[in-house]
């Protein structure tokens, strides 16, 4: 650390960090934003450059979208991407999320099954593990990803979780992406189509079906 000098005069009231203590911090800072995002293990390939189109209209837009999420522009908040498995979802989510990163804002990333567990077990805990801690984060980071929305066990309390969290979100217009591998009218958690309501009904909010094979197939089987 040193202190500028402005006017030939040393400022004593600030300081900046030399080049070496700035990239250190920064180091530091993104190794903070990883751990708190909780990405997959085995997820580092997922990133925009890797991402193939393969000319399919579906993915095209897909990707343009999550491009323009990725640079937090205001007139998209939420992007929901729609298709069965294997389809590009959670590269293009976590894409996203390493983009946030990578400028400096805090995402988190979330499987929604293994989401509910923890609030569940948070219950018992106390802290930043607590229910309530765990699910003011949810609530309030910077940026939330819901990957494969639907596939958890449909119950009143799992469906009043998700609507709390999207709601809140929702009407403090915070960037969220999610993932859901059926259409929004058929999932279990959501009978009343409360949540695929709030997804589609702002100008803000973007619906994507990715129309397209499973990529393992199209690469042949690997």
């Amino acid at each position: 650390m040193t202190h500028p000098i402005e006017g030939g005069k040393i400022r004593y009231d600030r300081v900046i960090p030399c080049r070496w203590c700035a990239e250190t911090l920064e180091k530091e800072r993104q190794e903070r934003y990883l751990r708190l995002c909780e990405l997959p293990v085995g997820t580092e390939h997922m990133i925009f450059e890797n991402f193939e189109t393969r000319g399919n209209p579906s993915l095209v837009e897909a990707k343009k979208l999550s491009l323009s999420m990725a640079s937090d522009i205001e007139d998209l908040r939420w992007l929901t991407l729609v298709g069965k498995v294997d389809r590009g979802k959670t590269h293009l989510a976590v894409a996203i999320c390493r983009a946030w990163m990578k400028r400096g804002k805090a995402a988190r990333y979330c499987f929604v099954p293994l989401l509910l567990k923890d609030l569940r077990d948070g219950f018992e805990l106390e802290g930043e593990y607590s229910y309530r801690a765990r699910m003011n984060s949810l609530c309030n980071v910077a940026l939330l990803v819901l990957d494969d929305l639907g596939v958890e066990k449909a119950s009143e309390w799992a469906q009043e979780q998700i609507q709390t969290i999207v709601h809140y979100r929702g009407i403090n217009r915070l960037p969220m992406v999610l993932t859901i591998n059926k259409p929004l009218a058929e999932m279990p958690i959501d009978p009343e189509h409360r949540i695929a309501s709030r997804l589609q009904r702002e100008s803000w909010c973007r619906v994507v079906v990715l129309d397209v094979g499973e990529h393992r197939l199209n690469n042949g089987g690997i």
